[in-house]
């Protein structure tokens, strides 16, 4: 049996507070932790690909970035050009994921012509149900 030789790294506290958080949550040493992790982004670096050929997550993750990136700058500039830009992107979505966005659109135009409080709530409830919908949609019912 090889003998396992141990060293020792230098890195920020951030990044030791996170290992230690998967640590725990997993039940896994630091180094099992890193090790899967390491094995997981040597296989996505390896891993050549064409934007056809995106996987699953690696598609869902970007409409849900780009939504709510476009949501949030709606939400803090709720003008009529930002609603266009908003509901360019969410058409998109709906048009390459097949995700339903309807709800969130008129969120957005009401909260568009009524910017309070309670609009502010409700768009961020509707991105959460739009995030959600994206995850099922395309991951989920994926799943064997």
């Amino acid at each position: 049996m090889r003998q396992v030789r141990w060293t020792t790294i230098k890195i920020p506290v951030e990044l030791r507070d996170l290992l230690r958080e998967v640590s725990e949550k997993e039940g896994k040493a630091y180094w099992r932790v890193l090790v899967e992790a390491m094995s997981f982004y040597v296989t996505l670096k390896k891993k050549p690909y064409k934007k056809g050929d995106l996987d699953i997550l690696e598609k869902a993750s970007w409409y849900i970035a780009k939504a709510l990136m476009s949501i949030g700058i709606f939400k803090e500039d709720p003008t009529e050009e930002n609603f266009r830009k908003l509901e360019r992107t969410l058409t998109q979505i709906h048009e390459r994921l097949g995700v339903n966005v309807d709800y969130i659109l008129r969120v957005a135009r009401t909260y568009l012509m009524v910017q309070d409080r309670e609009g502010r709530i409700e768009l961020n409830m509707s991105a959460k149900i739009l995030v959600f919908d994206i995850i099922y949609n395309k991951i989920l019912k994926t799943v064997p």
